[in-house]
């Protein structure tokens, strides 16, 4: 991957391009399974942000007042946005040792803190 060169190159932490190359371990691009929660964090929060921007889309009011209970039910319909890898969310959740509710809620709020995303 030229990005992990990049990085190398760059003198980027070690960890950090451990878990960028993890990140791509349960798509199978990447040989390098998470080990360590840095490389779990980024696996647990990258999809997981895809899928909760594609709901707030959806939602005449964006993050505001979107609950994790009302995500799970999109989480769970494989036709809603399809291309998330729902297993690899898993991966990373479970290796954080994280419940799936609770940390969709964390997402959902730092989301609805964040300027660009109110309507």
């Amino acid at each position: 991957n030229e990005s992990l060169k990049w990085f190398a190159d760059w003198k980027y932490p070690v960890e950090l391009i451990n878990a960028v190359s993890a990140h791509a371990f349960g798509s199978k691009r990447t040989e390098t399974p998470p080990k360590i929660p840095i490389d779990f964090a980024l696996i647990a929060c990258d999809e997981l942000s895809g899928l909760l921007y594609a709901y707030s889309l959806m939602r005449p009011t964006g993050f505001d007042g979107m609950e994790a209970k009302s995500v799970m039910k999109k989480f769970k319909d494989k036709a809603f946005a399809a291309k998330i890898d729902r297993t690899e969310i898993k991966m990373g959740v479970d290796g954080l040792k994280l419940d799936m509710k609770e940390h969709m809620q964390k997402l959902i709020e730092v989301f609805g803190q964040m300027e660009e995303f109110k309507k």
